[in-house]
């Protein structure tokens, strides 16, 4: 029996040992945003919606202060929600290397960090997560590079967006004339 025991601990050492790097919880959405604003050269973010003023803030951070290439792929059907940050962001198209695209059945929100990192977890698009899943920094680069493959089948799938702007009509007190 005690054969079986230290046989069994040895195995689990070794599998520990072969792992290069073993997932981290991140606890709040600051943790989240450290992540992204470590970044130097690509985020590639997949959200179904997009409520998270830390991570919004750190990727506009990230584009606009050091000119990191961003790639937001959004559920078409939750883009304009009240409170969301994708349409404020998608503004920043025009002058910075930032792209919006929207895609029906995004359901996983997953972060791909200068392909060598990710998060997936509900921390990356909600600033709150009573009851969800944890959200996990993996460092491993072959997971990361996994999911970044998934990123571009539904990314080259997705239709590009832009926040349109319109000014409103005003007519006069009496009506049109």
């Amino acid at each position: 029996m005690k054969l079986f025991q230290v046989a069994g601990m040895c195995l689990v050492c070794a599998c520990l040992s072969s792992a290069s790097s073993l997932p981290i919880e991140l606890r709040d959405e600051g943790e989240v945003a450290q992540v992204v604003l470590a970044a130097q050269y690509t985020v590639f973010i997949s959200v179904r919606q997009f409520h998270n003023r830390a991570v919004a803030d750190a990727l506009r951070r990230a584009v606009v202060e050091r000119g990191v290439r961003v790639l937001i792929l959004c559920d078409g059907k939750h883009i304009l929600e009240r409170g969301g940050f994708i349409a404020g962001l998608s503004l920043l198209q025009s002058r910075y290397p930032l792209e919006v695209r929207v895609l029906r059945g995004v359901l996983n929100a997953t972060l791909i960090v200068d392909g060598n990192r990710s998060v997936i977890g509900p921390l990356i698009a909600e600033p709150w997560t009573f009851g969800l899943p944890t959200t996990r920094l993996d460092l491993e680069p072959r997971i990361a590079f996994e999911r970044a493959q998934r990123f571009w089948i539904s990314w080259r799938r997705a239709r590009p967006w832009t926040y349109q702007i319109k000014n409103p009509s005003f007519s006069s007190p009496g009506g049109a004339k």
